[in-house]
């Protein structure tokens, strides 16, 4: 089903993927799809109107094997903005061996156009790319490259795209870690390498940090970082954690690690295989190994979820910004006011080429910490603030010129964002 703003089915958008498995009790919980198995892309021609990529089972089997890449579309204008699904389940691939999910989209090189990549589970190797531009989805262009991955398996893995659009990496389920090159221009792979596959035995994820520096692979148990500019990629691996064992006092169940998330804030997400209210969060993807601090659990929802399906592509590839790491989740009792913290300190000059000088609102509490983060998210600089303080003189000539965030925080958390540019 697809959903309005308001929580409520969309016009029109009841029956996706119909036949045995919809109809069946296979959906009380949710249709069982892999992970990356669907998402949304805005039309390059009306920005009012969203394409739906989604796999679906055989019509007619009695086990839910993947057989169709379909799409449906949506209008927001209808329905006072509501909404209306004006066209829903159009089969673009009919396969048997179709992946269970792994589905990737990343931005033609114009910035205008979508490229659709779908793996599948054959023993040649076998993608389809799709390109959907201002004038409709083109269409499927097949290649065969690299290593194949079992169809069974490519439900609880990952395929995933840098924010730049020119890697790939494919996590598959008990098979290994593969990366590819990625032409934004004419839609093609090359450069396939296969990663240490003896570690990846259990359901996980893969992500590149925003930069596209470091990717980070999880499997249920352990997290693994890689430097994408190492001179070789398969030695640089680094085991960043392994599972504590916490419990979730509400399911009772343990918050393991699983499939990996970049979000708008710069951070990545780790979202459990099991039945937990939390999320493990890397805080700093772009510092190497143990410094880039990934917590375990240390998101706290406010309900439990089960493989939760979290995908989303990277819309701003292409654009200056690719994410913002001043952007906060404060916890389950609502969302920060940014404006009180904008307004609690504040940076002279800005802009500026070698010195800053930032000022409070009062004297801090407690011993304080100023983190300098860059537009990639990646912390470039900390600094000791003592209780009483209620000023700091910075030296940023070393800084390379760009957009910065300082962060102000003390053993309560975050209580205080600005913003400087080095000029």
């Amino acid at each position: 089903m697809i959903f309005n703003k308001d929580a409520k089915i969309m016009e029109n958008g009841d029956d996706l993927n119909p036949g045995f498995v919809q109809q069946g009790n296979w959906c009380e919980n949710g249709y069982p799809g892999g992970n990356q198995s669907h998402f949304f892309l805005e039309d390059p021609n009306d920005t009012y109107r969203l394409w739906l990529f989604h796999v679906s089972a055989s019509e007619s089997a009695n086990y839910p094997l993947p057989t169709y890449l379909r799409t449906s579309k949506i209008d927001l204008r209808l329905n006072n903005g509501l909404g209306k699904v004006i066209e829903k389940n159009t089969k673009i691939v009919i396969d048997s061996l179709i992946a269970y999910g792994e589905l990737a989209a990343t931005r033609h090189s114009n910035t205008i156009d979508w490229w659709i990549i779908s793996p599948t589970g054959r023993s040649d190797s076998l993608y389809r790319t799709f390109l959907l531009t201002t004038t409709g989805l083109k269409g499927p262009f097949e290649q065969r490259i690299g290593k194949s991955i079992d169809q069974l398996n490519s439900g609880g893995g990952a395929f995933k795209f840098n924010s730049q659009g020119t890697k790939l990496a494919r996590y598959g389920y008990n098979q290994g870690v593969f990366l590819y090159d990625f032409d934004r221009e004419t839609g093609k792979l090359s450069n396939f390498v296969e990663l240490d596959t003896s570690r990846y035995e259990a359901l996980g994820g893969a992500e590149f940090s925003a930069s596209g520096k470091y990717l980070y692979v999880s499997t249920r148990y352990e997290l693994f970082q890689y430097d994408m500019e190492a001179s070789d990629i398969r030695r640089s691996i680094i085991r960043i954690d392994s599972l504590d064992g916490f419990q979730s006092n509400v399911s009772g169940q343990t918050v393991t690690f699983g499939s990996l998330q970049l979000g708008p804030d710069c951070r990545i997400y780790v979202v459990p295989t099991t039945s937990v209210d939390y999320f493990g969060v890397i805080h700093y993807p772009e510092n190497s190994g143990r410094t880039c601090d990934f917590r375990q659990h240390s998101l706290k929802l406010p309900f439990p979820n089960q493989l939760t399906r979290i995908y989303y592509p990277q819309y701003r590839t292409g654009s200056l910004q690719l994410c913002d790491s001043t952007i906060r989740a404060a916890n389950t009792s609502g969302v920060i006011d940014y404006q009180t913290y904008l307004n609690t300190l504040s940076v002279f000059p800005n802009p500026s080429s070698d010195q800053i000088d930032i000022s409070l609102l009062g004297s801090l509490y407690f011993d304080s910490k100023i983190h300098i983060i860059d537009q990639n998210g990646r912390l470039v600089r900390e600094e000791l603030l003592f209780a009483g303080s209620t000023q700091k003189n910075i030296n940023i000539e070393n800084l390379q010129l760009g957009l910065y965030t300082i962060k102000l925080s003390d053993k309560t958390g975050i209580i205080g964002l600005q913003r400087f540019v080095k000029i």
